[in-house]
């Protein structure tokens, strides 16, 4: 395809995620959805070498994209005394859905598919996170606190899921050696994140240069490979550590060291890095949809199996939710309930998952992921409606 064409489509795809964007606000209808049938759309226009093309890049696309929203998630997280069980309630929760979604969710397909319980609790795992990536821009329509919840909550969600998602697909026996070996790994990671946080914030402080923030961005990209490809960490708590740091600075940073900083005209480098890094998440986030949503087999889609595992994963996270928000007297609970979006996160595990191919499930692919994120949007459309709340405007 002609370059000039090519670059046509592209900024075309930047401005209809915008307008699909203000849409959204105007009828809590997610852009998401949008954008994914833009891509499938584009199916039928698109000739087929050009589409494996654009589809290659979905796993680049979509870590780039995990990164910017779990560090923007992290800058969104503003620790207090107040906050404390707050934050904790938020944790839990996203930890005990996550746990109870992936068992018997892993049940549900063990006893619909022809493959071990284990495989089938991997498989589970990317179905049963909350998407933070979607997940925060549609909490801007709830009450102060609920929207607090559902970004801390999805954050967590997030990075306990690829936590969870590395150590099943890692072991193929869970033991104590396991648990071990992951425990060392969190620390490890805490405290290279720790380091290398105070070395990024000295170079935000530093760096005279007119482009410093996305120096910033790359640096912890590669800090993310280096630690996930050769030291086999989870590195993107490195991400929402930094993140938190960041913003919590004037907490974590003790006398000893805060004499080193000038500390003073730091909030206007970080309102300015915390924009930069909203509006590469929305551009990042738009094009990764689109090529999703060309990546989705259509004619998987009306397969009575795809059809029926699609629903019965959603009903199963949905229900689960459901239990542990009215056994936590969480309020509002329909709303709350309904706000769990599966999207970026569960599309990137599950091509990792592919890539790896060790636990390939045929029946669990790309036309089941679509109908499950469909599902939950549908859903989230719903909360949103019923919360009453005009949402502010918003970049993303």
């Amino acid at each position: 395809m002609d370059s000039y064409i090519s670059l046509l489509i592209l900024c075309c795809l930047v401005v209809l995620s915008y307008l699909f964007d203000m849409v959204a606000r105007k009828t809590r209808f997610p852009s998401v959805i949008l954008l994914m049938l833009v891509g499938v759309a584009a199916q039928f226009i698109l000739d087929a070498e050009y589409t494996s093309k654009i589809v290659g890049l979905l796993q680049v696309l979509g870590t780039v994209g995990l990164i910017l929203i779990v560090l923007e998630g992290g800058m969104d997280v503003h620790i207090t005394k107040e906050k404390k069980w707050f934050i904790l309630r938020s944790l839990l929760s996203s930890f005990v859905v996550l746990l109870a979604s992936s068992f018997l969710l892993a049940g549900v397909l063990y006893m619909l598919v022809d493959a071990p319980y284990y495989h089938c609790f991997v498989n589970a795992v990317p179905l049963s996170v909350i998407s933070s990536a979607i997940a925060i821009p549609s909490a801007a329509a709830l009450s102060p606190e609920n929207k607090e919840f559902v970004v801390y909550e999805s954050t967590f969600s997030d990075i306990l899921g690829i936590i969870l998602f590395g150590f099943v697909l890692n072991n193929d026996t869970i033991g104590i050696g396991a648990f071990g070996k992951l425990s060392l790994q969190i620390v490890l990671v805490t405290i290279l994140s720790a380091a290398f946080s105070l070395l990024l914030f000295k170079l935000i402080e530093k760096i005279t240069h007119k482009v410093k923030f996305f120096l910033i961005i790359a640096l912890l990209i590669i800090m993310y490979v280096l630690g996930k490809k050769f030291l086999h960490l989870p590195s993107l708590l490195m991400v929402f550590i930094f993140g938190l740091l960041l913003s919590n600075r004037e907490m974590f940073i003790v006398p000893q060291i805060k004499k080193y900083f000038k500390m003073d005209g730091f909030k206007a480098h970080f309102d300015e890095f915390f924009l930069v890094t909203a509006e590469s998440a929305f551009i990042i986030r738009t094009f990764f949809f689109v090529a999703f949503g060309l990546s989705v087999p259509l004619m998987t889609l009306g397969q009575g199996t795809v059809l029926l595992l699609g629903v019965l994963v959603f009903g199963v996270v949905l229900m689960v939710r459901y239990i542990y928000m009215l056994a936590s007297k969480a309020q509002p609970l329909n709303i709350l309930t309904l706000i769990a979006p599966r999207g970026l996160i569960t599309i990137l595990l599950f091509i990792e998952l592919q890539k790896d191919g060790k636990y390939i499930i045929a029946d669990v692919n790309e036309g089941v992921l679509f109908i499950v994120i469909c599902l939950s949007l549908a859903a989230l459309t719903i909360g949103t409606m019923i919360s009453g709340k005009k949402p502010p405007p918003s970049i993303t």
